[in-house]
């Protein structure tokens, strides 16, 4: 979509009958950005597209004004943001027409970020180089601002947090004031929740939440496997208990109990049960409502007697499966039931595009290819495995817990910042997974940009 929206403002500029052209070329009258640490070569072009048509453009960057010895090296805090800010005045350059100007923004005490917290606003100006704290004003102006704990594991850190966070809020304060930092989510985001959840701290954890196992997930599983394995009983009854067939669980349950002792499988689920003196039994009137669906699903899926459907051909089965059972209007109904793991207002809904998006994809990539349900089955499972949804904090007053290369947290007044231990915060550059160091600055030596490499990592994690 960059590249798109690039060459769109580029033919715009070029050709003055285009959609895009308005009567002046100059139809942006003023652009911001701001916030930017690194910018990738697309974003690059779009702002170079989009430079001839504003009447003015402010890009903001956060670096040191008077730069220190080191700023030309890679270990330096500020090599990344300069590297940054050098290839933007490069890029932009390069447009004919532009006027480049530079204005620095100096620290000034009473307006910085940090105009509350001397001891804050003392450590981000001597952060390259340090000093010390003047003395004299230690005890008026800084004693308890910053403070350092040593804690046996995490559960101890989540425990002496949530202290933190009630100590504060009943000084006064709102828990929406405060923010648990971490550098990762792993291995923490269990521990945090069981402890605020104990303490009675309400919370939004900013995580991508997995949803392989999503009740949608799972019936979409179970439906292919029940019809690829001939209604084995644990397939079967694990579509039955997603809650999309029937919210009824006690009926679920008799059914189940009744298929157990009488030894109901396979091919049985297909036929009707025998009548008992002369009326239908409830397990019939249930196996009838219930396996209509998934019957449906096994015609739309076979072609001349074969379970081989191609791509297109599983999608609108699975997708009229889905409109038989009513899927979508289920999950309107689990998003209002807090009793419900996952029942953050936008979870479900946000599963439902997924999960139709997968389809499309599925159907686009297999046309014509038809492959056995087995074959299917795994790459419905490599296809769940990466399913992830995020959500949008919502603007309530809970405690904000999230990575500090996601979060955004502004205005705190209290940010709790954990798992501070070596070869964790800063972490170490993950493994390459297919090209070394030295095979990206090959290719960047032609031209290619591959994204950052260990140093830039390095840089980025400092």
């Amino acid at each position: 979509l960059p590249d798109l929206a690039a060459d769109a403002l580029r033919r715009s500029t070029i050709n003055p009958s285009s959609v895009l052209h308005p009567p002046s070329s100059l139809f942006i009258h003023s652009l911001w950005l701001d916030g930017f640490g690194e910018l990738t070569p697309q974003e690059l072009s779009l702002l170079a597209a989009l430079a001839p048509c504003c009447q003015k453009m402010t890009l903001a960057f956060c670096v040191e004004d008077q730069r220190p010895a080191d700023a030309d090296s890679w270990l330096s805090i500020w090599s990344a943001i300069a590297q940054t800010r050098q290839d933007c005045w490069k890029k932009l350059s390069a447009v004919p027409g532009l006027r480049l100007e530079t204005e620095i923004l100096r620290r000034q005490a009473a307006s910085s970020r940090f105009a509350e917290n001397p001891v804050l606003r003392h450590l981000e100006q001597n952060w390259a180089q340090p000093a010390p704290f003047p003395d004299h004003q230690w005890e008026a102006e800084a004693r308890g601002s910053l403070r350092a704990a040593v804690c046996a594991n995490p559960e101890g850190e989540a425990v002496l947090a949530a202290r933190e966070i009630l100590q504060f809020v009943q000084a006064g304060g709102r828990f929406r004031e405060t923010a648990v930092l971490l550098r990762t989510l792993e291995g923490y985001h269990h521990v945090l929740r069981r402890v605020f959840s104990r303490y009675g701290i309400p919370f939004f954890l900013d995580r991508r939440e997995p949803s392989a196992h999503h009740p949608l997930a799972e019936l979409t599983r179970n439906a292919l496997r029940v019809t690829a394995f001939d209604w084995r009983h644990e397939d079967w009854f694990s579509a039955l208990k997603t809650g999309l067939i029937s919210g009824d669980e006690e009926a679920i349950d008799r059914l189940e109990n009744e298929a157990l002792a009488r030894g109901w499988k396979g091919e049985t689920w297909t036929r009707p049960f025998p009548d008992e003196d002369g009326k239908t039994p409830i397990a019939e009137y249930l196996r009838r409502q219930w396996t209509a669906p998934f019957l449906r699903l096994r015609e739309n899926l076979s072609s001349n007697g074969q379970l081989r459907p191609d791509g297109p051909q599983l999608a609108g089965g699975l997708r009229e499966l889905w409109s038989q059972l009513h899927v979508e209007e289920s999950l309107a109904r689990l998003q209002g039931a807090p009793e419900r793991p996952l029942s953050h207002p936008q979870f479900h809904a946000t599963v439902w595009q997924q999960m139709n998006a997968w389809l499309e994809d599925v159907a686009l990539a297999f046309a014509g290819e038809r492959l056995p349900l087995s074959e299917w089955l795994a790459i419905l499972e490599a296809g769940l495995a990466g399913l992830t949804v995020g959500v949008i904090p919502p603007a309530l007053d809970q405690v904000l817990i999230g990575a500090v290369d996601r979060s955004r947290n502004p205005d705190l007044q209290l940010a709790l910042v954990l798992g501070v231990n070596e070869s964790v915060f800063p972490a170490p550059p993950p493994p390459s997974n297919l090209l070394t160091e030295s095979d990206c600055a090959e290719l960047g030596g032609r031209g290619l940009r591959l994204g950052p490499g260990v140093r830039q990592i390095l840089s980025r994690e400092r």
